[in-house]
C-alpha cells in the first residue's frame, strides 16, 4: 500500500511505477479539494458545496477504474476535514454514497475520525467489506491545542477502543 499525490492525475505513470515497486494498493490520502494554502503554509480546507462533492465523487470514481484496469486497487483515506458539513451533508458520507464500493475502497484513519468527533468503531462497521485497511492512532481531547493533529497519540494511550477495531 502506498499514498499518492492529491491532484488524482498521471494515474497511467503512478500505476506504471506501483507496478515496478510490486505495490498492489493505491490511496489518496487527501484529495487536492480538502487542501490549500493559509498564510503560505499547507493547511486541510472543507469542502465548498455538494458539487465539488459531486465532481469529486466522479474524479474518485475514473481513478479507481482507472487503477483497476491496470490491476491494483485505490482507496482513500480520510482526515477530520472530510467530516465538516456542507450544503447539509457529511462529505465523507456523501463521498462513499456517491462512488463504487468496487472501485473506491477506504483506509480508515481512526485517529482523524475521533478529531472529527465521529466513533471509529461505528464507523468500522458501517463500512465493513470496504475498510481495506486501518491507520491506527488513539486521540485524547484532553490535550491543550489548537491544533487537531497535536491530540494525536500512540494506540492505546487515549479515548478510542482500540482493541474494538478488529
Amino acid at each position: 500500500i502506498s499514498h499518492i499525490g492529491v491532484a488524482l492525475t498521471n494515474t497511467a505513470a503512478i500505476g506504471d511505477i506501483a507496478r515496478t515497486l510490486g505495490l498492489d494498493t493505491l490511496i489518496v490520502a487527501l484529495p487536492s479539494e480538502f487542501s490549500g494554502q493559509r498564510d503560505g503554509r499547507f493547511t486541510m480546507v472543507p469542502a465548498e458545496s455538494r458539487a465539488q462533492l459531486d465532481a469529486l465523487a466522479a474524479k474518485l470514481d475514473r481513478v479507481g477504474r482507472e487503477y483497476r484496469d491496470r490491476g491494483l486497487t485505490f482507496g482513500y483515506h480520510n482526515h477530520h476535514i472530510e467530516f465538516t458539513p456542507v450544503d447539509g451533508i457529511v462529505p465523507f458520507d456523501y463521498l462513499m454514497a456517491n462512488t463504487d464500493p468496487a472501485l473506491v475502497k477506504i483506509e480508515l484513519d481512526v485517529g482523524w475520525l475521533a478529531t472529527a468527533g465521529v466513533d471509529p468503531v461505528e464507523y468500522l462497521r458501517r463500512h465493513t467489506g470496504r475498510v481495506i485497511a486501518c491507520h491506527l492512532k488513539d486521540y485524547d481531547p484532553a490535550i491543550a491545542t489548537d491544533v487537531p493533529h497535536r491530540k494525536h497519540v500512540a494506540p492505546g494511550a487515549g479515548t478510542i477502543e482500540i482493541a474494538a477495531i478488529h
